[in-house]
This record gives structure tokens, sequence and C-alpha cells, in this order.
């Protein structure tokens, strides 16, 4: 409810101005997150790309909308919608096979879907000057850090937050081998 207040108080109608804008689906990549400017785009297929339009421009912070590949991405300037279709250009998550599995370790039939890359975190911490040498080992098996996938589903009487993660490593088998399942909700 909080959120449907906020947007009415900026003058949004859920249902009349933001749904058809965003449309069924909606994506929202980040990447270079350890830079000094994150680089953050959205991607959706809206119902009406003229409501899209409106709220970009009418945002306190304007967005700039270009289609690429049957969706429409927005972001803060052209440059961002660049760099994002020069990283498109060396491949896409669907290429991945981390990806992917990391993904099917949740439901597919969700509110909203997350992924956070293990390598891209591993990767962004290592190069961090702030880490002390051999953190990573000490906290983690083999050092590795997993891709984290999680769902949020709307459930009777409320919501499910279900998450995995996964070694990427050739051959490695989820990082908890056994599902958890909460007792003390139950007592």
């Amino acid at each position: 409810q909080y959120f449907l207040d906020e947007l009415s108080a900026e003058g949004i109608d859920f249902a009349a101005d933001l749904e058809p804008a965003l449309g069924p689906e909606t994506a929202v990549v980040g990447f270079d997150l350890f830079g000094d400017a994150p680089v953050v785009v959205g991607l959706t297929q809206p119902d009406d790309e003229a409501k899209l339009e409106e709220l970009a421009e009418t945002s306190d912070e304007p967005a700039v909308l270009r289609e690429i590949d049957g969706w429409t991405a927005f972001a803060d300037s052209d440059e961002v919608l660049d760099r994002f279709e020069e990283a498109r250009a060396q491949g896409t998550l669907e290429d991945s096979e981390d990806f992917r599995s990391a993904l099917a370790e949740v439901e597919a039939e969700a509110l909203g879907r997350l992924y956070l890359s293990g390598a891209a975190l591993q990767a962004g911490l290592e190069a961090e000057t702030d880490l002390p040498p051999g953190a990573l080992d000490t906290l983690l098996p083999g050092g590795e850090i997993p891709s984290i996938a999680a769902a949020l589903r709307a459930e009777e009487g409320g919501v499910r937050l279900e998450g995995a993660a996964r070694l990427a490593a050739e051959g490695e088998s989820a990082l908890f081998v056994e599902p958890y399942a909460a007792e003390l909700p139950n007592e």
C-alpha cells in the first residue's frame, strides 16, 4: 500500500498510468555495480507506448527510451543505453548456463525474480582494495562466490521469498545440497 500511496502522491495512478506503461513484464539490468557510476537499464514491452513516453517525460529525472530487439529500454542517458548495447553484443544472460541454472532453482511463475552473477560479484570484490587478501577463502567454500537467484511469489494470505545459491564451476552442485526447511513457523 505504501508504494501505491507514494505513486498517488506523485499524481500517478497504478492501474491507469504505470501498469499499461510497463506492460506484463519488466526487467531491470545492472552492471558495473562496483564502478563509480553503476549502470542500470530497464526493459519492458509496454501495453501503451504513449503512456511509457509520458511517464519518461514527466518524471523528475526524465528517462531516455530506445527500442532494442523488441523491447523498450530506458535509462538515465543515451550513453548508458549505448554501454548496454555494447555489453549485449558481448553476450546476454540467455546465453549464460550459470543464469539458466541458478534461476531453475527458484519458481518461474513469480511476481519478481532476481539473479546475481557469482563470477561478477567475485571479480568486483577482488578488485576492491579494502578487501583483505584471502578474505573470500575464509568466508566461502573454496573462496568462490555462488550465483544467487531469488523469486517473490504471492500466496494466499501473504508472499513467499524463495532463494538459491549455486556455484558456477563445471560439475559443481548447488552450494547448499539439501533445501532448507524452516521448522520454527510450525511451532
